[in-house]
Order: C-alpha cells, then structure tokens, then sequence
C-alpha cells in the first residue's frame, strides 16, 4: 500500500530469554493445555538458526551505537531494495 506511513523502529540489543517453562509464565495463558508449548519448543528446536544471535551487551558505548548505527543502516537499505521505501 503506498498510502501507508512506513515506520522503522530498530532496538539493538540482546535476545530476550523468554521464561516459557516457568509456571508464573505459563500462568498467563489460562486454558492453553500443555502440549501447545511442546509443539512451539518442537517447532523452535527443529528449525533454530545455525548462527548465534549477536549480543551488545558486553560491547563498549562506542561499539553499542555503531552496532544501533549499522543496524538502522542495513534496515534502511533493506527497505529501500527489497520494499521499494525511498
């Protein structure tokens, strides 16, 4: 749709360590029976990525912004090839 307002928000940091197998995580999804959490760890373990994700959190200042830096660069640029966003 080329009405749209295209918006790129980019966070450059560490991955996330999602406490699924906690019971004060599972307790939010009410009803959900147990084997829909083993099927999605299935499904994540089946195709998970061959390179680690990167981590910022050890890097200096300087090497954190010029990570953000590069992230936003690389996001733009592929905006601009792939979804044709100028």
């Amino acid at each position: 749709n080329p009405g749209i307002t295209f918006n790129l928000e980019m966070i450059t940091r560490d991955p996330l360590v999602i406490p699924c197998l906690t019971e004060d995580y599972w307790a939010t999804f009410g009803m959900v029976p147990g084997s829909e959490l083993a099927r999605a760890l299935r499904l994540v373990r089946t195709n998970k990525g061959t390179v680690a994700l990167p981590r910022v959190s050890k890097l200096s200042t300087d090497q954190r912004l010029d990570a953000e830096e590069q992230n936003i660069i690389e996001s733009l640029r592929y905006s601009a090839n792939k979804m044709g966003l100028k």
